[in-house]
């Protein structure tokens, strides 16, 4: 049955009246037929559209979809941050060694999708629980010392040089401080 409605010019629905259709027909329960009874100013083609469509318009993403899938962006992070020796390999090798045909870019921004980034290694790791208690009591027992008991001591740790890799080492990691002094991330030494 058609329900006839008066021959009005016709205006686009605005969001509230899109919201008041969805909410009378879902909500309410009322059919299209009762909608229209009770609100003239709506065509059918309106109550349709309406009950069709989401109340607020929605802004299609832009740009260029991602080259990378959500499973092959977890294979990713799962092999690179597999152990300490896939940390160190660079980005731009990381397609070769999956056998992918993916650049440096599509790389870089699947690791930033799923928040890791390349680091800097950090040089030693955090003092543990019991050396920080020894380091403390240390401290106190020579708290009230004078200058001149100072100037005695020979401190063993103001030589700038150490042995080992003297260049900055990257690896990957996530962002932020969760995995900073992760066993794998830290340089090897």
């Amino acid at each position: 049955m058609r329900v006839p409605t008066p021959k009005t010019p016709t205006k686009q629905t605005t969001r509230d009246d899109r919201l008041r259709i969805q909410t009378l027909y879902y909500t309410a329960g009322w059919t299209i037929n009762d909608i229209l009874l009770q609100s003239p100013r709506f065509t059918r083609k309106q109550v349709d559209h309406a009950l069709q469509c989401r109340p607020t318009p929605q802004k299609h993403r832009c740009g260029r979809k991602p080259l990378l899938s959500t499973p092959q962006r977890k294979h990713l992070i799962d092999w690179a941050t597999f152990n300490s020796l896939s940390r160190d390999i660079p980005m731009k090798e990381l397609p070769k060694w999956l056998g992918w045909d993916y650049g440096e870019k599509a790389i870089r921004i699947a690791f930033k999708k799923e928040g890791y980034c390349r680091a800097v290694r950090r040089k030693k790791p955090p003092i543990s629980p019991e050396n920080q208690k020894l380091r403390l009591a240390w401290a106190e027992e020579h708290k009230d010392w004078t200058d001149e008991q100072w100037d005695g001591i020979c401190w063993s740790d103001e030589s700038w040089c150490q042995p080992g890799y003297h260049k900055r080492q990257w690896c990957t990691r996530k962002i932020g401080a969760s995995e900073l002094f992760h066993p794998d991330c830290v340089t090897h030494q």
